[in-house]
Protein backbone atom coordinates (compact mmCIF):
# COMPACT_ATOMS: atom_id res chain seq x y z
CA UNK A 1 0.00 0.00 0.00
CA UNK A 2 1.04 3.59 -0.58
CA UNK A 3 2.01 6.25 1.89
CA UNK A 4 -1.03 7.53 3.80
CA UNK A 5 0.47 10.74 5.15
CA UNK A 6 2.14 13.11 2.71
CA UNK A 7 4.51 15.97 3.27
CA UNK A 8 4.80 19.42 1.78
CA UNK A 9 7.21 22.26 2.35
CA UNK A 10 7.05 25.41 0.27
CA UNK A 11 9.96 27.84 0.17
CA UNK A 12 9.37 31.12 -1.65
CA UNK A 13 11.74 34.08 -2.01
CA UNK A 14 10.23 37.25 -3.39
CA UNK A 15 8.96 40.75 -2.77
CA UNK A 16 5.75 42.07 -1.22
CA UNK A 17 3.24 43.35 -3.77
CA UNK A 18 1.70 45.77 -1.22
CA UNK A 19 1.96 46.56 2.48
CA UNK A 20 0.94 43.70 4.76
CA UNK A 21 -2.36 43.87 6.63
CA UNK A 22 -2.77 42.99 10.27
CA UNK A 23 -6.05 41.17 10.90
CA UNK A 24 -7.74 39.42 13.80
CA UNK A 25 -9.33 36.00 13.45
CA UNK A 26 -12.82 35.24 14.77
CA UNK A 27 -11.14 33.63 17.78
CA UNK A 28 -9.19 36.84 18.49
CA UNK A 29 -5.75 35.75 17.24
CA UNK A 30 -3.53 38.21 15.40
CA UNK A 31 -2.70 37.36 11.78
CA UNK A 32 -0.65 39.15 9.14
CA UNK A 33 -1.50 38.71 5.43
CA UNK A 34 0.28 39.90 2.30
CA UNK A 35 0.91 39.09 -1.35
CA UNK A 36 4.35 37.82 -2.37
CA UNK A 37 5.59 38.05 -5.95
CA UNK A 38 8.21 35.47 -6.93
CA UNK A 39 9.85 36.09 -10.30
CA UNK A 40 11.72 33.27 -12.03
CA UNK A 41 13.45 33.16 -15.39
CA UNK A 42 14.83 36.18 -17.21
CA UNK A 43 14.18 38.26 -20.29
CA UNK A 44 11.27 36.96 -22.38
CA UNK A 45 11.09 33.89 -20.12
CA UNK A 46 10.54 35.86 -16.89
CA UNK A 47 7.37 34.98 -15.00
CA UNK A 48 6.02 36.24 -11.68
CA UNK A 49 3.93 33.89 -9.56
CA UNK A 50 1.85 35.53 -6.82
CA UNK A 51 1.24 33.90 -3.45
CA UNK A 52 -1.30 34.92 -0.81
CA UNK A 53 0.67 34.57 2.43
CA UNK A 54 -0.65 34.43 6.00
CA UNK A 55 1.11 34.03 9.33
CA UNK A 56 -0.40 33.75 12.78
CA UNK A 57 1.28 33.61 16.11
CA UNK A 58 3.17 35.61 18.64
CA UNK A 59 4.84 38.77 17.37
CA UNK A 60 3.01 39.12 14.04
CA UNK A 61 1.64 42.49 15.17
CA UNK A 62 5.22 43.79 15.46
CA UNK A 63 6.32 42.02 12.27
CA UNK A 64 3.62 43.71 10.19
CA UNK A 65 5.30 47.11 10.46
CA UNK A 66 8.32 45.78 8.51
CA UNK A 67 6.34 44.08 5.74
CA UNK A 68 6.09 46.94 3.27
CA UNK A 69 5.57 46.94 -0.50
CA UNK A 70 8.75 45.86 -2.30
CA UNK A 71 10.38 44.33 0.82
CA UNK A 72 12.25 41.09 0.15
CA UNK A 73 11.06 38.11 2.20
CA UNK A 74 11.90 34.42 2.42
CA UNK A 75 8.80 32.44 3.41
CA UNK A 76 8.68 28.78 4.44
CA UNK A 77 5.39 27.03 5.03
CA UNK A 78 2.54 24.98 3.59
CA UNK A 79 -0.10 25.58 0.95
CA UNK A 80 -3.73 25.22 1.99
CA UNK A 81 -6.73 25.56 -0.32
CA UNK A 82 -10.02 26.64 1.21
CA UNK A 83 -13.49 27.25 -0.19
CA UNK A 84 -16.79 28.92 0.59
CA UNK A 85 -20.04 29.59 -1.23
CA UNK A 86 -20.63 33.11 -2.49
CA UNK A 87 -23.96 34.96 -2.42
CA UNK A 88 -25.00 33.21 -5.67
CA UNK A 89 -24.35 29.70 -4.34
CA UNK A 90 -21.17 29.30 -6.39
CA UNK A 91 -18.23 27.65 -4.66
CA UNK A 92 -15.15 29.91 -4.56
CA UNK A 93 -11.66 28.56 -3.90
CA UNK A 94 -8.43 30.26 -2.82
CA UNK A 95 -5.00 28.99 -1.88
CA UNK A 96 -2.86 30.50 0.87
CA UNK A 97 0.77 29.91 1.78
CA UNK A 98 0.60 29.58 5.57
CA UNK A 99 4.01 30.69 6.79
CA UNK A 100 5.79 28.71 9.47
CA UNK A 101 8.74 31.12 9.26
CA UNK A 102 9.53 34.48 7.65
CA UNK A 103 12.97 35.93 7.10
CA UNK A 104 13.11 39.61 6.19
CA UNK A 105 15.87 40.34 3.71
CA UNK A 106 18.22 43.30 3.86
CA UNK A 107 17.38 46.18 1.57
CA UNK A 108 19.74 47.41 -1.14
CA UNK A 109 21.68 49.42 1.46
CA UNK A 110 22.53 46.32 3.49
CA UNK A 111 20.07 47.28 6.21
CA UNK A 112 18.09 44.57 7.91
CA UNK A 113 14.61 44.86 9.27
CA UNK A 114 15.38 46.76 12.44
CA UNK A 115 14.74 43.72 14.61
CA UNK A 116 16.25 40.29 14.97
CA UNK A 117 15.05 38.79 11.70
CA UNK A 118 17.50 35.91 11.84
CA UNK A 119 16.35 32.36 12.07
CA UNK A 120 18.32 29.20 12.71
CA UNK A 121 18.23 28.59 8.96
CA UNK A 122 19.92 31.90 7.99
CA UNK A 123 23.17 31.41 6.14
CA UNK A 124 25.49 34.40 5.72
CA UNK A 125 26.10 35.25 2.08
CA UNK A 126 28.85 37.59 0.91
CA UNK A 127 28.97 39.80 -2.14
CA UNK A 128 29.41 38.43 -5.66
CA UNK A 129 33.17 39.22 -5.41
CA UNK A 130 33.48 36.90 -2.42
CA UNK A 131 31.89 33.83 -4.03
CA UNK A 132 34.72 31.32 -4.63
CA UNK A 133 33.38 29.91 -7.93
Amino acid sequence: MGQKNGYQRIIALGNLGKDAELKTTQSGKAMVVFSLGVTTGHGDNAHTEWFNVAKMGEGVDKLAQYLKKGKGVLVEGKLKTMSREDEHGQKKYWTTLWADSLTLLADGNGNGNGQNGKSDDDVPVGSADEIPF
